[in-house]
């Protein structure tokens, strides 16, 4: 179904922030652009894993293989109630547990990252606006925006979130495009710092590294295992 990509450097990109390359810097190649680096940071990221595929000459994706990024299978986990249960899940709390476990092995996570289909069931959760409402201590109803998740979450010592939108262009064997959310849904990833790896440029298809993979912890909100 998919094919190659389009190149583009007038969309905003978050690989640049997560793999140390600037929007300015010049690619090796047509082969390393700019929306399927965005696709493997992307997959990489919210998965641990990343699929690469070979082409043909008409940049038709002919083979894949899966490549394991490395982040190990116990700092990945499910929550206590699926967040579409909005009336029975505890997001911030399974937030709370995974920044305990990074914390218990040594590592302390500054930001949790999100795609924004995510956040807004975190956001509507009943347990979320509950919480919220009690840290406030107010007699009016309190919104439940980023901003004021946030702060109950820093009053907490806990890391903050970071809502991840982004979307790459591909082209179709049949000469049309679409537009995909390259961030797996039910995916949240604890991390320490923002630039966590690199991309590696020397092979004919760019692949992203992770530094330091054992610091990164992966939670699926959609079920109470991250495998399942």
């Amino acid at each position: 179904m998919l094919g190659g990509f389009n190149s583009s450097t007038a969309r905003f990109m978050y690989f640049h922030h997560f793999f140390g390359i600037k929007p300015e810097d010049k690619l090796k190649s047509e082969t390393h652009n700019r929306e399927e680096m965005e696709w493997l940071a992307m997959q990489g990221m919210s998965t641990g894993t990343v699929t690469l595929g070979k082409t043909d000459k008409m940049g038709i994706v002919t083979e894949e293989s899966d490549l394991d990024l490395g982040v190990p299978s116990g700092n990945k986990f499910g929550v206590s109630t699926a967040w579409e249960a909005k009336n029975m899940a505890t997001p911030l709390g399974d937030l709370e547990q995974m920044a305990i476990t990074a914390n218990n092995d040594g590592v302390t996570l500054k930001y949790f990252l999100m795609r924004k289909s995510d956040y807004l069931e975190l956001r509507k959760a009943t347990d979320t606006i509950n919480k919220i409402q009690a840290w406030a201590d107010v007699s009016e109803s309190v919104i439940a925006t980023r901003e004021v998740i946030n702060q109950y979450l820093a009053a907490k010592g806990l890391p903050s979130i970071l809502v991840l939108d982004p979307s790459v262009y591909f082209n179709l064997k049949d000469n049309s495009h679409m537009t995909i959310n390259p961030w797996q849904r039910h995916r949240v990833i604890g991390v320490p710092y923002l630039e966590i790896g690199e991309m590696n440029m020397d092979e004919v298809k760019p692949r992203p590294i992770l530094n330091d993979p054992d610091t990164l912890y992966a939670l699926r909100t959609n079920s109470t295992t991250w495998a399942s």
